[in-house]
C-alpha cells in the first residue's frame, strides 16, 4: 500500500520540490517524529502555495542537503540560522521579538531589547500600511529612519555586552551570552528582514503551520 502510494504521487513530489527549488521566498523548519523506534526529522520547504515535506535520519543542514531543497535554492529563504553561505538568509522576527521579551525580562538593564522591540513593532506597522495601500517598496524617508535606527540599537547592545576578555576555553555558556545571543546576530552582514525590505512575510510561521500536523500525529498515535 506504502509502495503504491509512493508511486502514484512520485510525479507529482518532483514538481512541488522543483517549484519551491525556484521560488522567490522560501520557508524552511524541521521537526522530530520517530521512525523504526529511532529519532528521524521531518523536513520542510514551503510558501505560499507548495509545500514539501522529507525525512531524514539527520537534522539542520545535513538532514535539508538530503533531502534536496535548499542547497539549489536560489531564492530568499527564512530558517533558523543554517549555513549557507550563498543563500540570502532572512530572520524570522516572531522567533526575534520571543528573544528579546525574554532578555527584557531577565536583564531589565538591557535598555537596547525594549527599543529593539519596538522598532520591530513599527516598522511591521509600516509596512502592513503599505500592503493595504498597493505599494511595492517603502519610501525612501523609511528605510533611511528605520535602518539608521537598526544600526544605532546594534552596537548600543554591542557595548552593553563586550565580548569577554579572557584566553582560555572554559565549557558552558558564558555570562552574558544569553543577552548577547539576540544583539550579535542582528548586525551580521548579509542578515535582513524581508518584511520591510520586500513587503513579505515577517515571521516564518508558514513552515511551522506545515509541520503541525506531523506533531498531531506523532503526539496521538507515537507512530505512523
Amino acid at each position: 500500500m506504502v509502495k503504491g502510494c509512493t508511486d502514484s504521487l512520485s510525479e507529482k513530489a518532483s514538481k512541488i520540490k522543483d517549484k519551491m527549488i525556484g521560488s522567490a521566498l522560501g520557508h524552511f523548519d524541521e521537526t522530530g517524529t520517530r521512525v523504526d523506534k529511532k529519532l528521524w526529522w521531518v523536513h520542510d520547504a514551503s510558501n505560499c502555495e507548495y509545500t514539501y515535506l522529507d525525512i531524514s535520519p539527520k537534522r539542520k543542514t545535513a538532514g535539508m542537503e538530503q533531502c534536496g531543497i535548499l542547497p539549489e535554492f536560489k531564492g530568499t529563504a527564512m530558517h533558523d540560522s543554517w549555513n549557507y553561505p550563498d543563500i540570502r538568509y532572512v530572520v524570522c522576527c516572531a522567533h526575534l521579538l520571543r528573544e528579546l521579551t525574554g532578555i527584557t525580562e531577565d536583564h531589565p538593564e538591557q535598555k537596547w531589547a525594549p527599543a529593539f522591540t519596538n522598532l520591530l513593532l513599527k516598522m511591521k506597522k509600516v509596512k502592513d500600511k503599505a500592503v493595504e495601500k498597493g505599494k511595492e517598496s517603502l519610501s525612501y524617508y523609511h528605510y533611511h529612519k528605520f535602518d539608521k535606527k537598526y544600526d544605532e540599537l546594534i552596537e548600543q547592545a554591542r557595548k552593553e555586552n563586550p565580548p569577554p576578555e579572557t584566553t582560555e576555553k572554559k565549557r558552558g555558556r558564558k555570562k552574558g551570552e544569553n543577552s548577547r545571543s539576540c544583539g550579535t546576530p542582528c548586525g551580521l552582514q548579509g542578515i535582513s528582514l524581508p518584511f520591510y525590505t520586500l513587503l513579505r512575510g515577517s515571521d516564518n510561521n508558514q513552515a511551522e503551520r506545515d509541520l503541525w500536523m506531523i506533531k498531531v500525529k506523532t503526539k496521538v498515535s507515537r507512530c505512523f
